[in-house]
């Protein structure tokens, strides 16, 4: 482990008084815990289906393809061509 990690760790301790990472700024995400069972449930169904066959399919939640890529990635599936 670089020693510049335990430093790190050792100065967030002599200021905060635990190691826990702190809350970040910005945009809370709009994936949820939820969202993504969908997703996995909707690939499981149909592990054949293209991105946007799924996209469609997940219509009613207004997440885009992008989206819905990146947590099939996340969620460990890969995405095959029909």
């Amino acid at each position: 482990m670089p020693v510049s990690t335990v430093q790190g760790v050792v100065k967030r301790y002599q200021i905060q008084g635990n190691i826990q990472d702190t809350t970040h700024s910005g945009r809370p995400s709009k994936q949820t815990t939820d969202l993504k069972q969908q997703i996995e449930v909707t690939i499981e169904e149909n592990p054949w289906a293209s991105l946007r066959e799924i996209t469609e399919t997940l219509r009613d939640l207004n997440i885009s393809q992008t989206t819905v890529s990146k947590d099939t990635k996340n969620l460990g599936f890969r995405l095959r061509v029909p």
